[in-house]
């Protein structure tokens, strides 16, 4: 009969330790998870911050319109001025 305590006793130890690990993991997980979150918000910010510099430089470019084909070489260059 005091076996059967013992183990009983063990298991419960047993679990309460795979809880700890199993709370810690999760712990973790949900930093990351934040973690994670931020970089797409910051990401989405950046994102719509280039697209808005974009348009301005399409709005530029329909203003100064020409009608000479683009090259390779004006594509760079509107690039650069973007940047």
């Amino acid at each position: 009969m005091e076996e059967m305590g013992n183990k009983g006793k063990e298991l419960l130890e047993s679990i309460g330790e795979d809880t700890v690990e199993v709370l810690s993991a999760i712990k973790k997980n949900l930093k990351l998870i934040g973690i994670i979150q931020l970089l797409m918000t910051q990401l989405k910010q950046n994102q719509a911050h280039y697209v808005e510099r974009l348009d301005e430089s399409w709005a530029n470019n329909e203003t100064e319109a020409n009608d000479e084909p683009w090259t390779n070489d004006d594509s760079w260059d509107s690039l650069e001025r973007i940047q």
